[in-house]
């Protein structure tokens, strides 16, 4: 899908490394992912400068991209247009927003998220990497507001990077951030950072007040952090919405625990789906229609030693 384009002139629409982490929009038009830069990384063998940075990009049917030979065989052509569309720098300034690293993202909503004048915004939020005022990394909840259109340079430069720089994003690109933990008790945030599905809502894990790591939420259009579960010990896992985004799933205390988003007491909002275990399941996702959730747990079948992962489901009431 992505196109792939190591020779100079580079190619708009076309990427120079690698993407990974590959998630599709609920509607099919959009996949995000990713990224680190084959072209940058050859800058910092050369510099001896950290630019091998990752960060994220997008991609949609906006139209193919075919891309010239070349005599390694590293160009591919694909049949999707391919940007980035969050900006690092390795060597963000102390107490500002830049960041060097971003990561751990994923849609906001089904379709995006609503803004104050009723119209539906495309993004993706993600974990990004600031300095605080003394220089010392933390990592922040952002967002990133998309534009349709995906071929239109934006101020930062081109979309296609150059030999010293990056590609750059899209006009109407607007990289956002939403948390300020550097001057809390216990700075910091973690995980696959989840939205619900109507994009009200993006699900992350921070420590409280007494230092244990538990579920918190924020609107993409910002304001006061929520924080969601209340356990004594740390929650263990990023979370899966309902369908409805009425609950959330993740694992607490090596189980699988459901937990309603709502004002009522924390200990009338959260329950057990499976029973404590020596090892922790994995990998939760809940079904598009909310009556089944997988998850891998590791098994010893019959005549083997070692155990292997394999495929449970939940039948969700």
């Amino acid at each position: 899908m992505d196109s792939r384009d190591v020779t100079f002139p580079f190619t708009p629409g076309a990427l120079r490394g690698g993407t990974h982490r590959h998630e599709w929009r609920r509607d099919g038009k959009w996949i995000g992912f990713t990224y680190n830069d084959a072209i940058m990384k050859k800058r910092e063998d050369s510099t001896g400068i950290k630019w091998n940075m990752r960060t994220i990009g997008v991609a949609n049917q906006q139209k193919p991209v075919p891309v010239d030979k070349d005599s390694a065989g590293e160009n591919v052509s694909g049949a999707w247009y391919s940007v980035l569309v969050v900006r690092v720098t390795p060597d963000p300034k102390p107490g500002s927003d830049e960041i060097n690293n971003a990561a751990s993202d994923s849609w906001v909503g089904t379709s995006g998220y609503k803004k104050p004048d009723g119209t539906m915004q495309n993004a993706r939020a993600f974990i990004g990497s600031v300095r605080d005022k003394e220089g010392k990394p933390v990592d922040e909840l952002f967002v990133v507001d998309i534009p349709d259109s995906l071929n239109v340079p934006g101020e930062y430069g081109p979309l296609e990077g150059t030999l010293e720089s990056f590609p750059m994003p899209p006009k109407g690109t607007i990289q956002r951030r939403l948390t300020h933990t550097a001057n809390t008790q216990y700075p910091g945030c973690k995980g696959v950072v989840r939205s619900s599905p109507d994009g009200k809502q993006i699900a992350y894990m921070a420590k409280d007040k007494n230092g244990i790591q538990q579920i918190f939420t924020m609107s993409p259009l910002g304001g006061a952090p929520v924080q969601i579960t209340d356990h004594n010990s740390d929650v263990q896992s990023s979370v899966r919405w309902s369908p409805d985004n009425k609950s959330i799933i993740y694992l607490w205390d090596n189980s699988i625990v459901r937990c309603e988003v709502s004002d009522r007491p924390f200990a009338e909002r959260f329950k057990r789906l499976t029973a404590k275990t020596t090892e922790a399941p994995s990998n939760l996702v809940w079904s598009d229609d909310g009556t089944t959730i997988a998850f891998n747990r590791s098994v010893i079948a019959k005549g083997e030693n070692d155990p292997k992962k394999q495929i449970f489901i939940i039948r969700v009431l």
